[in-house]
């Protein structure tokens, strides 16, 4: 079942020639972000710094050990779901794992390939940040110790599809650890704005023009939350080991955002730019709700 899937830039270039190619792509990337997210052009630099680096994913390996027992102590084969410009997939390989990253975004696997020059990383890096999809992996089953994501599964569309295929690839007694956004909570991470609970989208295009934000992010995330990801690997024959949420759940996100018609949606916007602007909204309407769920395949 294992195939050649396509992959980003090739050939070697000089590291300031592919330091520029890198920053002309996150710059279209940021400039993408700001028209379908309203965002401020001031966090740009911020963002694009995070994209470009190598290491700010770091973090990500004491988390994974904690929620595991320690598995990633020794070199495993592990496949990391939306690696993006691949700091985390990078860090792995300089770590020793037998790691790939996939993607469906052919400008951040560019960026992933472009690093390998600009930061002088090895040629053997080159193609372990592929193109690929979730919900249709081209490795054989029982092929990884470790399957990964950080913030990329709300963006599937057919999400029970790409937990399938990821309990598929994974060898038995392998494990998945996923973080994503719960949308029980009352801040979108995305749009970085107070939030209805799990809204549909009809409701959330008016919430968002009510908000003075553009809608065309929408498109590009589905709103889930832990109980839906853990009871799906659940019945895929994994058993969960953790579940947590970074910001505990509570009634109040529901009860200060009242969308239920119109005119309390256009209301409720008023009070929370009111709120925004006197610093003064509840820690739940500031934060994003995040779940680490790690489950080991039976």
């Amino acid at each position: 079942m294992t195939s050649t899937i396509e992959t980003g830039e090739t050939g070697r270039l000089d590291a300031a020639g592919a330091r520029a190619r890198m920053e002309a792509i996150v710059a279209r990337l940021i400039t993408r972000a700001v028209g379908d997210y309203g965002m401020s052009p001031a966090t740009a630099p911020i963002r694009a710094a995070s994209i470009l680096s190598l290491d700010d994913q770091d973090f990500r390996f004491e988390l994974i050990d904690r929620l595991t027992g320690g598995l990633l102590a020794q070199p495993r084969r592990l496949l990391e779901i939306g690696c993006g410009s691949a700091p985390f997939l990078y860090s792995a390989l300089r770590r020793g794992h037998d790691a790939v990253g996939i993607d469906v975004d052919y400008e951040r696997i560019s960026i992933a390939e472009l690093k390998i020059d600009a930061f002088g990383l090895p040629e053997s890096f080159r193609g372990t940040a592929r193109r690929g999809d979730a919900t249709a992996l081209e490795f054989d089953s029982d092929s990884f110790d470790l399957i990964t994501s950080w913030a990329v599964i709300e963006h599937i569309p057919d999400l029970e599809a790409a937990l399938f295929e990821s309990v598929r690839v994974l060898r038995p007694g392998g494990f998945i650890v996923f973080t994503a956004p719960d949308y029980r909570g009352g801040y979108e991470a995305h749009y970085e704005l107070p939030w209805p609970p799990m809204a549909p989208r009809g409701v959330c295009e008016r919430w968002l023009m009510a908000m003075d934000r553009p809608p065309g992010g929408l498109g590009t995330f589905f709103p889930i939350s832990l109980p839906r990801v853990g009871a799906a690997l659940e019945s895929l024959g994994c058993e969960l080991l953790a579940a947590e949420l970074t910001v505990p759940l509570s009634h109040e996100p529901s009860r200060l955002l009242d969308v239920r018609d119109q005119a309390a949606l256009e209301r409720t916007a008023a009070t929370i730019k009111a709120m925004a602007a006197a610093g003064t909204l509840p820690l739940c309407l500031r934060g994003t709700t995040v779940f680490h769920v790690a489950a080991r395949k039976l």
